[in-house]
């Protein structure tokens, strides 16, 4: 009996321990884990100002010599003609006018692609004003209420950039078509005489004297930049010695087999055919590098894209301008930054100083902080 009863004490005991530990486990406070900081999301300068780095220099393209007794000149496809402007057996110079294209077709798709332009640039006030509205309501908004105002102007902000990207391409477009519509006629790019004129009255053979055929390979995508009539100049490799001549045909059909002789270049590769009239320096065979000269350029000459950042990401304006930047660890800093001339067009400051198209920055908000982590846009 007695040892009946130690063991209910002994059990009444366990009960009591049990209880009590699991009293002290629930009414002990959950340590909380620490909260991660909110990162701040931030894209690309280029992508902010809508335009990709340009390379300070020029494409070139592999190339290579070869005598040329007999040159071929072919219209540009696509293009109206006014018609020959020679006949066979005509002695034609260096220059000489060999046809003459009607632009009007051209001239109509530039005035499009200016009221396109346009047309994105009113999208961009209207946005611009929706963002300036919501900045003023988020000042007399309650704190609570303006992490939704932020993501208002942010995704506001994101349409400013693709409508300014959608500029770029247009005044891109824009230049292109300036730059086919200066070329208005077709000149021989040699000294001959001519003795062919094709049967559709777009191509004309031209017997040569001493004149050199350059042939180079273009990509796909900037084969839209080459049209017969335009300048190129070729460069030995060492650049010792440098030539000029002129466009005289382009092969923009089938590009299969080009592959083997573009020599590295990528796999869809048109040959584009150039006369060089004075040769002096090279010799027949020799690999030389091709770049195109554009109307108003010379050889050597290139120019860089100027950075145009908008003004709402730049703080303390031409005092002490700054912008939230992403350093090498991926977090936030304030960046000095230089100013240049403002653009009335763009609402954007030029940066002479502090920044680069492959930086990353954060469009400014209260919550921002050095040190904060950035969030990479996909």
């Amino acid at each position: 009996m007695k040892n009946k009863k130690k063991w209910v004490i002994f059990g009444i005991v366990l009960l009591f321990l049990g209880a009590a530990g699991i009293g002290i486990y629930l009414g002990t406070p959950s340590i909380p884990k620490e909260n991660k900081k909110q990162e701040a999301p931030v894209q690309s300068v280029a992508s902010i100002t809508g335009y990709i780095e340009e390379m300070t220099a020029r494409s070139r393209f592999l190339g290579v010599l070869a005598p040329k007794n007999k040159v071929e000149v072919y219209l540009d496809e696509g293009r109206e003609s006014n018609g020959l402007l020679v006949e066979a057996g005509a002695q034609v110079e260096q220059g000489t006018a060999l046809a003459s294209y009607d632009n009007s077709l051209l001239a109509l798709d530039r005035e499009q692609a200016v009221l396109d332009m346009e047309q994105e640039e009113l999208t961009i006030d209207s946005l611009e004003s929706q963002v300036r509205i919501l900045q003023n309501d988020r000042k007399q908004a309650h704190d609570s209420e303006k992490g939704s105002y932020d993501l208002q102007i942010l995704d506001l902000n994101t349409q400013i950039e693709q409508a300014r990207y959608n500029l770029g391409l247009k005044e891109k477009e824009i230049l292109r078509l300036d730059a086919k519509l200066e070329v208005t006629q077709v000149v021989s790019p040699c000294t001959g005489i001519v003795t062919e004129i094709g049967a559709d009255e777009r191509s004309l053979t031209i017997v040569s004297e001493g004149a050199y055929e350059l042939t180079f390979y273009v990509g796909e995508g900037e084969l839209k930049d080459f049209q017969t009539g335009m300048t190129v100049a070729a460069e030995d490799r060492d650049g010792a010695a440098s030539c000029q001549g002129v466009i005289n045909r382009i092969e923009a059909g089938a590009p299969e087999g080009n592959e083997a002789k573009a020599e590295g270049m990528k796999e869809t590769s048109y040959p584009v055919h150039a006369v060089i009239e004075n040769a002096e320096g090279f010799f027949p065979g020799q690999h030389v590098y091709a770049e195109l000269i554009k109307p108003g350029e010379s050889l050597g000459t290139s120019g860089g894209t100027a950075i145009l950042l908008p003004e709402s990401y730049i703080i303390g304006g031409e005092g002490k301008p700054y912008v939230w930047a992403v350093d090498k660890e991926g977090k936030l800093e304030k960046r000095k930054v230089t100013l240049g001339a403002y653009n009335d067009r763009h609402s954007a400051y030029e940066i002479k100083e502090g920044l680069s198209y492959t930086d990353y920055l954060a469009w400014p908000m209260d919550s921002l902080r050095e040190g904060q982590k950035a969030a990479f846009g996909e």
